[in-house]
């Protein structure tokens, strides 16, 4: 009766889950310009919250953005 006995044993999963908002910017970041662009016609159609807004920025503004994508990345926070 040695081969008789009780055998217990564990398996543990790990599943990883990327949130909607996530998951919707993932979407964003992967689709060509071109339907970009399409989309974000069709939600601004649909959708009467949105407006869209000048394309044209100041030279302060410019400068701004200029700016701030020139700092370095820090941690999540720009």
């Amino acid at each position: 009766m040695a081969g008789q006995g009780m055998h217990q044993s564990q398996n543990f999963a790990l599943q990883q889950v990327l949130a909607p908002q996530l998951q919707q910017s993932l979407l964003i970041l992967q689709t060509p310009l071109l339907e970009l662009r399409n989309l974000v016609q069709q939600e601004m159609e649909t959708n009467p919250v949105l407006e869209e807004l000048s394309t044209e920025l100041s030279p302060e503004e410019r400068n701004g953005a200029v700016e701030q994508l020139q700092r370095p990345f820090a941690g999540g926070e720009r």
